[in-house]
């Protein structure tokens, strides 16, 4: 059998976004159901704040994938003790749900909610079944070490279909208690889109550009545009009227950019004749990037660097003149 080459990409790339979150209110709620989960991800992980009304020390966390209660699961858990003695592992074959971890119940002691975490990798892949693993932490009555018990899960979910539905609930057929919190994340590869810096293998700070998922200068944060063949505006799509206008962005550079690098041109017959840009929302001429004509018919340029706000605009303000060249064109920018 040949080898198999493997290209690996040094820098971070990945980014986590909550999908949705949920605090048990008043009375408390027989089961945490996570619906209609988009497949858009590459992993989901979920983070529990959980406690049980049970009355007893403990409870038990089962899961479910899409409303599947069938002999379909197959799991494993391990616990260990805070006097380090371990419990014997408990597996499960042909399961109606998975039992994933250990948390507080009613008897524990007061305000106590056990942290609970769970990874389901490629769940939206449709080749292979579910598999998920989780920790967890009970101190229960803390009566002595053997109290405390740090428990690991690993289960399969025997189907290929894509996970868009996630149940959660409690082995003892009591409540989740109130204040228990769950929290569903979406975890994918970014491309760039200024999302998230990650780190290279020489622990400088990376970045990706969202249109082209180019690589950023380390520790810059800086996005050469390239090689534009025009310039981005012109007399054919700027307004110069004298009057403060809009400077849309938003199909240049991507979501995230902090700032923006432009390039400016202006020509014209007459001299003192000017070209504006600022940051959206000022209105005086003080804070202001300036280029202007100073020779008849002789082109004056400029570099400057601004401000752009969340949908990606600047302003702009051009003298009210019959211009030869009115040009901006974005030479890259900052996240």
């Amino acid at each position: 059998m040949g080898n198999s080459a493997i290209s690996i990409a040094a820098p971070f790339k990945g980014v986590m976004k909550q999908i949705a979150e949920v605090t048990v209110g008043a009375g408390g709620a027989a089961s945490i159901d996570f619906q209609n989960i988009p497949a858009e991800y590459t992993h989901l992980m979920f983070m529990g704040s959980v406690r049980s009304e049970e009355a007893a020390v403990q409870d038990t966390v089962y899961i479910r994938f899409n409303g599947d209660a069938g002999a379909n699961y197959t799991f494993i858990y391990s616990r260990v003790l805070g006097d380090s003695a371990w419990t014997n592992a408990t597996g499960s074959r042909a399961a109606n749900e998975i039992r994933m971890a250990y948390v507080e119940a009613a008897n524990s002691i007061a305000n106590a909610f056990s942290p609970f975490t769970a990874m389901i990798p490629n769940y939206a892949n449709t080749n292979k079944f579910t598999a998920i693993f989780s920790d967890s932490f009970a101190m229960r009555d803390r009566a002595a070490d053997n109290d405390l018990w740090m428990v690991k899960g690993n289960g399969y979910w025997e189907d290929t279909s894509a996970v868009d539905q996630i149940t959660i609930s409690l082995g003892g057929g009591d409540d989740i208690a109130e204040h228990s919190v769950f929290t569903l994340y979406g975890i994918k590869e970014d491309p760039g889109g200024m999302n998230g810096p990650g780190v290279s293998t020489d622990g400088a700070l990376v970045a990706f550009d969202g249109t082209t998922g180019r690589k950023l200068k380390e520790g810059s944060g800086f996005v050469d545009r390239g090689n534009p063949a025009t310039p981005d505006f012109d007399i054919g799509n700027l307004i110069t009227d004298g009057t403060t206008r809009d400077l849309d962005l938003s199909g240049i550079i991507p979501v995230g950019t902090k700032a923006v690098v432009l390039h400016l041109s202006v020509r014209d017959g007459l001299t003192n004749q000017i070209l504006y840009v600022m940051n959206k929302g000022n209105t005086n001429f003080q804070n202001v990037a300036i280029t202007r004509t100073q020779i008849n018919n002789i082109s004056n340029d400029n570099t400057v660097v601004l401000g752009v706000d969340a949908d990606r605009k600047s302003s702009y303000n051009a003298s009210n003149t019959v211009w030869t060249i009115c040009n901006i064109t974005v030479g890259g920018w900052f996240f």
